[in-house]
């Protein structure tokens, strides 16, 4: 997203993901990447590019900018759907709304370019929307609908959710008698099928080679693959060594392996399954950051990379 407008950090980009939190930018055509992928994030993005060119010209951009678009539509989407709570006497929903529309992964995620804020925003919409319409307020069907195609068109693993929507749209013009809306329930399932299309092997190649190598060949079950590939066993995508960049080495991997083939051995293989969990449960249900990133600040006091306990 951030390659798409020529922006990359003024202390360049580094080895692990902290760097996503910088917020100072800079402009260069150096910094150009023209993603195949579509999303809605740059409803968000695009706007605060503009807004920091015309008021802090064409060289620093922070990703403060995009927080600041984010939290305008944040305010305006809560408003609308606790209101909406608050006029029908909800008051367990408006609680319940409140602290999951308050709660740190929806706020962490608006200054910065990643789209998952973006599905976070338009679902907050969506609710609203729906909260309206149920209400008897029509011209709230609209937003709505353009809730919906914010959601699924934010990311490619959001796509899905079209065919959701889909068959929920097909449900309201058979209840409710709307014909129209199955002209919204075929533009739902043509916007998924597109972003599927977009998706490329390189994309799904990522979990595939991490759940294969870093999970599954630990039991000794390397998938059927040959012994070329032991040299990857305990690896995951962003391991030193990983061919993943490598697109021709994922589309071969993937005539090999595939994520049915994964979800397929899990079947059989539950008593691995569940251990895998429980294990998963036992070791990061406590910690917060990642392996690598600090969540304490040196000027406190703390070593760098600290992190928060829970």
């Amino acid at each position: 997203m951030s390659g798409y407008y020529k922006l990359a950090p003024v202390v360049g980009w580094g080895p692990g993901e902290s760097e996503y939190y910088v917020p100072d930018y800079a402009f260069a055509d150096r910094h150009l990447y023209a993603s195949a992928l579509t999303s809605s994030e740059h409803v968000f993005a695009w706007p605060a590019v503009k807004l920091s060119r015309l008021l802090f010209g064409k060289q620093n951009f922070s990703l403060l900018m995009v927080g600041a678009v984010k939290l305008l539509w944040l305010w305006m989407a809560a408003w609308w759907v606790l209101w909406g709570l608050a006029q029908i006497g909800n008051w367990p929903g408006l609680v319940l709304a409140t602290v999951w529309i308050a709660d740190a992964s929806t706020i962490c995620y608006l200054p910065g370019f990643y789209m998952d804020s973006a599905a976070l925003l338009f679902a907050i919409l969506l609710a609203a929307s729906l909260l309206w319409w149920a209400r008897g307020y029509s011209w709230a069907a609209l937003p709505a609908a353009v809730s919906a195609i914010g959601v699924l068109m934010s990311k490619s693993q959001h796509a899905p959710l079209a065919f959701v929507f889909a068959v929920a749209a097909l449900g309201v013009a058979w209840w409710f008698e709307r014909r129209w809306v199955v002209v919204v329930a075929l533009l739902f399932g043509l916007l998924g099928y597109r972003m599927l299309r977009e998706t490329t092997s390189q994309y799904a190649a990522v979990p595939v080679f991490t759940l294969t190598f870093h999970r599954i060949a630990t039991t000794g079950d390397r998938m059927g693959l040959d012994e070329s590939y032991r040299k990857y066993e305990g690896m995951h995508a962003y391991s030193p060594g990983s061919p993943i960049e490598d697109r021709a080495w994922g589309e071969e991997f993937l005539k090999r392996v595939s994520l049915g083939k994964i979800a397929g051995w899990y079947l059989m293989h539950p008593l691995s399954t569940a251990g895998y969990l429980i294990e998963d449960w036992r070791r990061f249900a406590g910690v917060q950051p990642d392996a690598g990133l600090g969540w304490r600040r040196r000027e406190d006091g703390f070593a760098a990379r600290s992190q928060a306990g829970g």
